[in-house]
């Protein structure tokens, strides 16, 4: 044995243990990750269901959030096949390319969808647009979007068994094509969807620090004071820090995950030499996506609002420590009016109202009571449905 084929023989069987690590890896953040996601999916869908809490679940967010989750669970399933073939003999045919292409759709599409949160978020309470209205035009987009990415280097015959990643990917042997496909057909789109999801938060923080400013002047300025029946303003930004918080973390982990794990991806599909770390370092970036995402969606305020609403409605009418919570619902039910100073407010109970309307009603001192009231909560409900 020549000293030139050792070498060769050496390198093939680090690349084989590289691939075993990282299908255990991939098999246990996965799999986890599948069993979750199924739960949080099933409780989504019990929320929705359940006459008490679905007022809670009708928000278009949530819809796009949920369509965004089983595209990752559909991810999910196929990456970790995809990582757990070891031979091109183990899906011979057209199967290969198919597990690259279902792959890469849901994700491609997936990723398109926790965009979609971002920009509907940042056109109804940014630009004022309706956001039901513009339910259909994300789907479609997203559709689109997503098609023409995965479509033609499935049909130019580019996904298939890759020697050099040892596993189903873009099968290209000429390594400057193969790179032109990955940046155009998965690196470009998903890095595109990630500083967008960025970008729209950057500008829905901008329009909250604006009416924060807008609240610090006008309270120098008018010097108003509140009676004691009335509802002290506070400052937007604390108010709706919950919500801040939440449309912050989605950008923010489609940055971690996504933009490395594209970029890692050219790496390890055209680089002979690629180390044994960065292989795992993608394989651990996408197999927790799935697991990382539905912790997000788990921790969604319109969904912990409704799982406490079925808690409270399943609550025994004879048990005293109940009764602030029974009281709470028939005043609502009534349409009695409730009253909460600064101290005893809850951030996560505060609608996500128009803050450019609010704040110049409280401002100058108008209390919202009987009939107006009711057309105020009718079109704040309204409202938070298009969010």
């Amino acid at each position: 044995m020549t000293v030139s084929s050792l070498f060769s023989s050496l390198h093939a069987r680090s690349k084989f243990s590289a691939k075993l690590s990282a299908s255990v890896l991939s098999l246990g953040l996965g799999i986890p990750g599948l069993i979750f996601a199924c739960i949080i999916l099933c409780a989504y869908g019990y929320a929705a269901w359940h006459p008490v809490s679905r007022r809670h679940m009708n928000r278009v967010s949530l819809r796009l959030l949920v369509y965004a989750l089983v595209a990752n669970l559909i991810f999910g399933i196929a990456n970790v096949i995809q990582n757990t073939v070891q031979s091109s003999s183990s899906y011979p045919g057209g199967w290969c390319s198919y597990l690259v292409w279902m792959t890469q759709l849901s994700l491609i599409f997936s990723a398109t969808m926790f965009f979609s949160v971002a920009l509907n978020l940042q056109l109804v309470l940014v630009h004022q647009l309706n956001g039901q209205r513009m339910e259909r035009y994300y789907m479609i987009g997203a559709t689109v979007f997503t098609l023409a990415s995965t479509v033609p280097p499935y049909a130019a015959g580019q996904f298939g068994w890759s020697e050099n990643a040892r596993s189903c990917w873009y099968c290209n042997p000429d390594p400057e094509k193969v790179k032109q496909w990955i940046l155009g057909t998965d690196t470009a789109p998903i890095i595109t969807l990630a500083v967008g999801e960025l970008m729209a938060f950057v500008v829905i923080l901008g329009h909250f620090v604006s009416h924060e400013i807008f609240w610090r002047k006008t309270r120098v300025d008018s010097g108003a004071t509140y009676s004691e029946d009335m509802p002290t303003p506070r400052s937007p930004i604390v108010m709706y820090k919950n919500i801040i918080l939440r449309i912050g973390l989605y950008p923010l982990v489609s940055c971690l995950i996504n933009i490395p794990a594209s970029i890692l991806d050219i790496r390890v599909t055209i680089s002979p030499d690629f180390t044994y770390a960065e292989g795992l370092a993608d394989t651990g970036l996408l197999s927790c996506r799935v697991l990382v995402y539905s912790l997000l969606a788990l921790a969604d305020p319109s969904f912990i609002r409704a799982i406490q609403e079925i808690r409270h409605s399943q609550m025994p009418d004879n048990d005293e420590r109940f009764a602030p919570f029974r009281a709470a619902e028939r005043a609502i039910s009534a349409g009695g009016q409730m009253h909460q100073g600064v101290n005893g407010a809850d951030d996560a109970e505060i609608p996500l109202g128009d803050m450019q309307f609010q704040l110049p009603k409280f401002e100058q001192g108008k209390h919202i009571r009987g009939r107006d009231r009711d057309g105020a909560i009718e079109d704040e409900l309204d409202f938070t449905r298009q969010i």
